[in-house]
């Protein structure tokens, strides 16, 4: 006769067992999409140009965003995100950004 310790552990075991099944379809799932995403945390050399439509000063070496239009890219913090199109999902076709890159400026050298 199982014991109560037993009957617990049968109780975990199953839901644990559910659980990894749900998780593995749910992979197989996002895997199937072929949706591809890239982080742009490298890839841009200080003194590059800054977009506001792709980028988010939070942070200066000096200038002043709101008074001055002469600065350039100091550093990347936290790069954006972005991901392929919505019919292929490949970023070749299109990109999506989905976050934008959280940028420092600095006094525009050249």
């Amino acid at each position: 006769m199982p014991t109560d310790d037993q009957d617990s552990l049968n109780v975990i075991t199953s839901a644990a067992i559910a659980l990894f099944e749900s998780a593995a379809r749910f992979a197989v799932h996002l895997q199937g999409l072929c949706v591809e995403y890239m982080w742009e945390q490298v890839g841009r050399p200080q003194g590059s140009a800054v977009s506001k439509k792709d980028d988010e000063i939070i942070g200066t070496y000096g200038p002043d965003p709101v008074t001055q239009d002469e600065y350039e890219l100091g550093a990347v913090v936290f790069g954006g995100l972005v991901r392929g199109d919505k019919v292929s999902g490949l970023l070749a076709n299109a990109r999506v950004r989905l976050l934008k890159n959280q940028i420092v400026i600095q006094e525009r050298t050249a």
